[in-house]
C-alpha cells in the first residue's frame, strides 16, 4: 500500500525505502523491490570498504520486466540505449539506475552491483570524464567481486572464468583492442558484433584485474583521484602504477 505511481514511458509504482527509492513497471513482481533494495545496502557497505571513504546515497533504482518497456523508458530519459541491459543516469529528471529485470537471480544481482559501480566512479571522479575501460572495468570486477562473497558464489564465477578466459584468448591471438580504442563512450556503445561487444567488457575486466594484483586494490580509485584533479590518463595510470601508458598496456598484454 502507499505506492508512489508515475508514467516515465511505461507506468511504474514504488516506494521509497532505507536505501534508495526502487519503482517497477507492472510487469515486475513487488517483491523485486525488496531484494533490490536489500542488496543495494549491501553494495553500499561493501563499496564503502573499498573506497576508504563514505559515499553519497544510493541512486534510485527503476525496473521493467521487457525490453520493449526498456526501449521506452530509455526513450523517456533521453538515453539512447542501444544494446545495454541497463544503464546508470547521474542527471536531468529522475536520475538513478535503470535496468532490465527479466534474468534470474544472479544475474538480476549483478546488473544492479554493475550499475552501482558506475555511480561511486562518478563520484570518486568527482564528475570528470573517465575512459570508458576504466569505468566499464571497474564496474565488471567489482560485479564479480561482490557476487563471490554471496551465497551461491559459483553462479558468479560462472561468468568471471568465461570473461577471464575470452580475453586470454584474444591476447593469444593477438585480437585484442588497443586499449585507445576503448576510451570513448561513442566507440563503446556503437560496436555492434557479439564478439567485440564481449570483448571490450571482458578486456576491461582484466585490465582492472592487473591492476588490483599487480599494483594493489587502490590503484585504479587511485587513477580516478588523479583524474578528478584533473590529470588526464596518462598522467593517471602514471602515478597510479609507475609505469608510462605504453608500457602499462604492453605489461597487460603479456
Amino acid at each position: 500500500t502507499g505506492l508512489e505511481s508515475f508514467h516515465l514511458g511505461p507506468h511504474l509504482s514504488g516506494l521509497h525505502g532505507p536505501e534508495a527509492g526502487v519503482f517497477f513497471s507492472d510487469e515486475v513482481h513487488p517483491a523485486l523491490a525488496v531484494d533490490v533494495q536489500t542488496r543495494l545496502a549491501l553494495a553500499s557497505a561493501r563499496m564503502e570498504e573499498v573506497v576508504g571513504e563514505p559515499l553519497g546515497p544510493v541512486p534510485d533504482v527503476y525496473m521493467v520486466g521487457n525490453r520493449v518497456s526498456l526501449d521506452l523508458l530509455s526513450q523517456a530519459t533521453l538515453v539512447k540505449l542501444g544494446w545495454a541491459g541497463g544503464y546508470y543516469r547521474s542527471f536531468g529528471f529522475k536520475p538513478g539506475i535503470y535496468m532490465l529485470a527479466d534474468n534470474l537471480r544472479a544475474g538480476l544481482e549483478s546488473l544492479v552491483v554493475h550499475e552501482y559501480v558506475h555511480h561511486v566512479v562518478e563520484e570518486v571522479s568527482s564528475g570528470e570524464s573517465v575512459p570508458r575501460w576504466l569505468n566499464e572495468g571497474l564496474a565488471e570486477f567489482y560485479e564479480y567481486e561482490l557476487g563471490l562473497e554471496r551465497p551461491r558464489p559459483n553462479a558468479f564465477k560462472l561468468q568471471q572464468f568465461r570473461s577471464a578466459d575470452n580475453a586470454q584468448s584474444a591476447a593469444v591471438s593477438e585480437a585484442l583492442f588497443p586499449l585507445a580504442s576503448l576510451e570513448s563512450s561513442w566507440d563503446w556503445n556503437n560496436r555492434s558484433d557479439p564478439d567485440e561487444i564481449s570483448l571490450q567488457y571482458d578486456q576491461a575486466y582484466m585490465t582492472i584485474r592487473f591492476m588490483d594484483e599487480r599494483f594493489g586494490a587502490s590503484s585504479p580509485l587511485d587513477a580516478l583521484r588523479e583524474i578528478a584533479d584533473g590529470a588526464d590518463l596518462p598522467e593517471a595510470l602514471q602515478s597510479a602504477t609507475g609505469l608510462t601508458y605504453e608500457d602499462f598496456e604492453s605489461r597487460f598484454v603479456d
